[in-house]
């Protein structure tokens, strides 16, 4: 309750995503002591004699690596201090871009970590909190073999190809899935087919029919004034998306643009424009206006498709890298008139559907192991009576505390708020679900069941879950209800 006040204070203003804020509100608003410290062997030890076998927890301990990397970073540049350059300054912007299950370490624990202290480290300005990644509609799981292996992976596919399609489908407001078609149809119809062709085209005809050098711009028609508008727009529309880390909005851009491009391409007609000596000034504005769209495509991909930017960036007549620029000084759209172009490069191959079906027959054998017999479907146990279901007092109940039990790999000791009282539960879900993963969690709980002790443990309760052994338990959450509503 120390710093409840002040984190109400800092967070009310802050303009994060609304799931993020409302998530980190409704924490501060409903705060409890939290342990900092678990029995294991794996983890910093706590440095007191007293909490001997004790380790940090993780995420009480991971932000305070932010800081300490840092002056791991200043103190091998040779400037011990230089680190305070960053955090102790004000102006410095702060972000941190995590995954949604680690919001409140970052929204509220490493805030009142640094509010507890007297020096003045820089507090976090924005959280883009994404939610989760999925592959085929289901969860990633290396035990399940329900995984992409990365050696294998970039033996056959590029970086560039998995960072666009990884934005394109950037999990910001919801789930989103990874599926393999998918990612096939992106790479050869977008990055192939639109943006890829479009850049191809233009610098192969420049070689043919510009003297391979960047060709003069003389007046602009209506199309051409229209084309020049749409670049200038995509390029600021596409700061806008980056700035408020909306890397799906700024793929579409990347698309919209392309697209525009070849079909200014195609109006123009070029190559109909090259047999005629009359229109060699038009044709020139054309390529130079299409270099133009190239520059800006450039600048815009740079962040998700660093490789291929800086070949693109290569290939219109630049020698340094498009990662020194400043963006402002690139979206210029300047061109140096008259300058030799090197042949083009082909930027993206197409992927063909036998490197996909393999990838798909993988995740098929770790679904269809034939060596695993089928499960059978539990008889039903006996008929009792409505008058004996009723006799079960099923309430749902938040968990504000989780912990896995030493010496156990099966149990979790679980604090759970019911609305009118607080219980300690033991339940036998920790080879299914981390701790972590429970924390303010809603779930139902039978509330009239005996109370039990299980390895030294009280147990006043009974968590509801799904699934024939431990491995595999699904934990239904309720989302809506509020604590103690009765569940029929």
């Amino acid at each position: 309750d120390k710093f409840k006040e002040k984190l109400s204070s800092w967070i009310k203003d802050k303009d994060w995503k609304d799931s993020v804020l409302n998530f980190s509100k409704e924490y501060i608003k409903d705060l409890k002591e939290r342990a900092i410290t678990r029995d294991s062997t794996w983890g910093v030890p706590v440095p007191l004699e007293e909490a001997k076998g004790k380790v940090l927890y993780v995420w009480f301990d991971a932000p305070i690596g932010y800081i300490s990397a840092t002056m791991e970073w200043a103190e091998k540049i040779g400037d011990k201090e230089k680190y305070k350059d960053y955090w102790f300054d004000e102006k410095t912007k702060l972000v941190n871009f995590i995954g949604k299950d680690n919001i409140p370490f970052h929204s509220v624990f490493f805030p009142a970590m640094i509010m507890g202290q007297k020096k003045p480290y820089k507090i976090v300005d924005d959280l883009p909190a994404n939610e989760f990644l999925m592959l085929e509609k289901r969860q990633f799981s290396k035990s399940e073999k329900w995984y992409i292996d990365l050696k294998s992976f970039f033996e056959k596919f590029t970086t560039d190809q998995i960072r666009f399609y990884l934005a394109s489908i950037a999990p910001e407001t919801h789930d989103s899935d990874f599926l393999w078609k998918d990612f096939q149809m992106h790479c050869n119809s977008e990055l192939v087919g639109k943006f890829g062709n479009f850049i191809h085209r233009t610098l192969t005809f420049i070689q043919r029919f510009a003297d391979q050098k960047i060709p003069k711009s003389y007046a602009l028609d209506d199309v051409d004034q229209k084309f020049l508008d749409d670049i200038i727009k995509s390029i600021t529309d596409i700061d806008i998306a980056y700035s408020n880390y909306k890397l799906r909005k700024a793929t579409q851009i990347i698309m919209e643009l392309s697209q525009i491009a070849n079909v200014y391409f195609d109006h123009k007609k070029p190559w109909k424009m090259a047999k005629d000596e009359s229109k060699k000034e038009e044709l020139f504005t054309c390529l130079n206006l299409c270099l133009k769209c190239i520059k800006a495509l450039s600048l815009m991909t740079s962040p998700i498709i660093p490789t291929s930017s800086q070949k693109i960036w290569k290939m219109i007549g630049n020698e340094s890298g498009l990662s020194q620029g400043k963006w402002d000084s690139v979206k210029n759209l300047n061109l140096e008139e008259g300058k030799k172009l090197p042949p083009p490069e082909v930027i993206f191959q197409k992927i063909e559907d036998e490197k996909v079906i393999e990838e798909m027959d993988k995740l098929k054998e770790a679904l269809d192991d034939q060596n695993m017999p089928k499960k059978a479907i539990q008889d039903l146990k006996n008929e009792i009576s409505y008058k004996d279901f009723d006799k079960i007092d099923m309430r749902v109940g938040k968990i504000i505390e989780a912990e896995k039990i030493e010496k156990s790999e099966k149990l979790l000791k679980l604090q759970v708020d019911l609305g009118f009282e607080k219980r300690q539960i033991i339940s036998g879900i920790a080879k299914s679900i981390t701790p972590d993963e429970l924390l303010n969690k809603k779930v139902i709980v039978v509330a009239n069941i005996k109370k039990a002790k299980l390895m030294g443990f009280e147990s006043d309760g009974m968590i509801l879950a799904a699934g024939e052994d431990d491995d595999s338990l699904e934990i239904p959450f309720i989302q809506d209800m509020e604590i103690g509503s009765s569940v029929c």
